[in-house]
């Protein structure tokens, strides 16, 4: 155990505290204080020491201690860009998918933005946007992405393309409509619509892609129709076999007869048998396939 030289906040005695405990009573004042409010008070304190554990332990993805240290860093400058940089690492790596989250972290990032001198200032908004759009992020996050491009000047248009890209991916993941896909539409329309007034090539690039995609969506309900209207077809004919047999027999044997009494055109009967047949398989083809894609819901293909 270690003693750490701090100040009571209360009497304002000098104190030396042991380092494994979080509240100590003040021998001056008896005071309960807790250990680390008593040495963030003393005016020595290294809060570089606090950055550099915190970096070191958001690293290792230990982002609750991280933020010990930083808010440490905070209780002594309020003004440290480097905390609220750090702030904003652990939010949006401890995210997990919530947004209120990266939107915090969002925010932090901002506050060290503004905080910082100029030449700093382009590093924080290059490395903010190259991380958020290089997340894997989900259709929760896109309110947050436009905080990004609002909060960061609005010259870059990195952040629009990746809710363009989450848009797509959730309204073309399935064949199944999205919950929220009027929400997506909306919020791809919106990001299209600033993305055409600052770079038409990128917009142009992203408007055939989203086009791609609808025609692909469309041709593969297309062809998931036919492979369903072809077997509900084979359900029919197996459902009407023996009555096309019977009919078909009966048939034949009407036409036979009635030609069979006709000297002159015995020669002929055959051949007008079979035109008689094709013109009812045709009629009868005609009316399964009207019946089976009638059968055919919407709700079919989706689910298919």
């Amino acid at each position: 155990m270690e003693f750490i030289a701090a100040k009571c906040p209360q009497c304002g005695a000098d104190l030396q505290v042991p380092d494994n405990k979080d509240f100590v009573y003040c021998l001056y004042c008896g005071s309960n204080i807790k250990v680390r409010d008593a040495v963030l008070i003393k005016d020595n304190v290294n809060i570089e020491n606090f950055i550099e554990i915190a970096y070191e332990a958001i690293k290792n993805r230990n982002f609750m201690e991280a933020n010990e240290y930083l808010n440490r860093v905070h209780e002594i400058d309020i003004n440290n860009v480097k905390a609220w940089w750090g702030k904003a690492g652990t939010s949006i790596n401890s995210s997990t998918g919530y947004d209120t989250l990266i939107s915090a972290g969002i925010n932090y990032a901002k506050k060290a933005y503004d905080l910082a001198d100029e030449k700093d200032k382009a590093e924080i908004k290059e490395k903010m946007i190259a991380e958020l759009c290089g997340h894997d992020l989900w259709s929760s996050h896109i309110d947050s992405l436009f905080l990004l491009f609002d909060e960061f000047g609005q010259d870059d248009i990195r952040p629009l393309k990746k809710i363009v890209d989450i848009c797509n991916k959730n309204i073309y993941s399935s064949l199944k409509p999205h919950p929220d896909s009027n929400k997506l539409f909306e919020h791809r329309s919106r990001a299209m619509n600033l993305i055409m007034k600052m770079d038409s090539k990128s917009y142009s690039q992203l408007e055939t892609k989203c086009k791609q995609l609808e025609n692909g969506r469309i041709e593969q309900i297309k062809s998931i129709r036919v492979v369903l209207v072809s077997r509900k077809i084979s359900d029919l004919n197996d459902k009407y076999l023996m009555g096309n047999v019977i009919f078909s027999a009966i048939l034949a044997l009407i036409i036979g007869a009635y030609f069979s009494t006709l000297n002159s055109l015995k020669d002929i009967w055959f051949l007008f048998s079979v035109v008689i047949f094709t013109l009812y398989c045709l009629i009868y083809y005609s009316l399964i396939k009207g019946e089976a894609e009638k059968s055919i819901s919407d709700s079919d293909v989706i689910n298919y």
